[in-house]
């Protein structure tokens, strides 16, 4: 058992930072000191922070009356959503009712996602989105809320796009910045993972496994969603066999 490599390089600015947001979940979670890794991790989040204060200051700095009605709209469409399930709670049949009060204890551990900061909003909706798609997709189709769900995921591919397009049009100096820090959290995430699997060898398995797991699930999770959200090849008329 070993903590899986995480490939950055493939991954868009916005897209590593939610990985590592949600890897740290898991980490901030352990007794560090017990498993033998706090200095590790400690490297490790001040490379993540280090990413996330350069990329706040960005947005900062693009903060367009595009980027700002686009964020709105996507408020506006999971506000939408909650209103859906909040009325089929009172619908007449119990199947609805059973999976809005599911879908409903979900968004509740997310809490209000439209008062969180741009990138924590973006990665919320990542996230929910893998939810609906996933282990909620009957209810989804239940509550008849797909449309929206469909909707509030295209949005928030769109705002995540744009976000990454102003970025891009920054000078220089701020892309050099994001690529020091990427490579600089690379470099403290390869580390971790090192040790975390050097002491698997050593101590065994029993006290890493968990960690272990969810790591590897989040990093499979964000591996998924680059292949879903690269255009498929269209088949060529000898390829799909012909008429």
């Amino acid at each position: 058992m070993k903590i899986n490599v995480l490939i950055q390089s493939r991954f868009r600015n916005l897209s590593i930072f939610q990985c590592h947001r949600d890897i740290l979940k898991f980490v901030e979670q352990e007794n560090l000191t017990a498993l033998k890794i706090s200095a590790e991790v400690a490297s490790y989040k001040i490379a993540f922070n280090r990413l996330d204060d350069i990329l706040k200051k960005i947005v900062k700095s693009i903060h367009t009356e595009e980027i700002a009605e686009l964020d709105k709209t996507r408020d506006r469409i999971f506000s939408g959503i909650l209103s859906m399930i909040n009325a089929a709670l009172k619908h007449f049949s119990p199947e609805v009712v059973t999976a809005a009060k599911k879908i409903k204890i979900l968004l509740n551990t997310y809490g209000n996602v439209n008062t969180k900061t741009y990138n924590d909003q973006t990665a919320s909706i990542v996230n929910l989105m893998q939810e609906f798609k996933g282990p909620y997709k009957n209810e989804v189709a239940i509550t008849r809320i797909k449309d929206w769900t469909d909707q509030l995921e295209a949005t928030n591919n769109e705002f995540e796009e744009l976000m990454e397009t102003r970025m891009r049009e920054q000078t220089g100096k701020d892309d050099l910045r994001v690529k020091d820090a990427r490579l600089a959290l690379d470099e403290t995430f390869k580390t971790f993972s090192d040790k975390v699997n050097a002491l698997v060898i050593v101590d065994g398995a029993q006290n890493y496994e968990e960690l272990i797991k969810n790591i590897n699930g989040t990093i499979k999770k964000y591996d998924t969603m680059i292949v879903q959200s690269k255009p498929r090849k269209k088949k060529t008329e000898k390829e799909s066999g012909g008429e």
